[in-house]
């Protein structure tokens, strides 16, 4: 497999200051199959315990025996670093039924 296909869905910032709850969207190419999209609307929750919160809905366009899937998850930044924290993303399983969960959870040794 390559390495492309590791990222789940990365996350577009707005260009303009947000406050909470502003909402922005944008489409990218699917990371597996590159001829189908991937439509993003994502909101700013806030800060909190110097934490920033993004929410994200994905739509994943289906093409052949796979269907639409909708794909929902957060992202969580540290707010003086802006550094990831952690992320999140929850998809139903295509076949077979059930979700599929990614997380992101960077490590730094010595931390």
């Amino acid at each position: 497999m390559h390495i492309d296909q590791y990222n789940i869905i990365p996350v577009v910032f707005p260009k303009e200051t947000v406050e909470n709850g502003f909402k922005w969207q944008d489409t990218t190419p699917n990371p597996i199959v590159k001829t189908m999209s991937v439509s993003n609307n994502y909101t700013y929750k806030g800060t909190k315990d110097n934490k920033i919160e993004i929410s994200v809905n994905s739509k994943l366009s289906g093409g052949g025996m796979m269907k639409d899937s909708d794909i929902e998850g957060k992202y969580i930044f540290d707010s003086k670093t802006k550094t990831l924290v952690s992320a999140e993303r929850n998809m139903p399983v295509q076949i077979g039924g059930g979700k599929a969960t990614f997380t992101i959870t960077p490590k730094i040794d010595g931390f």
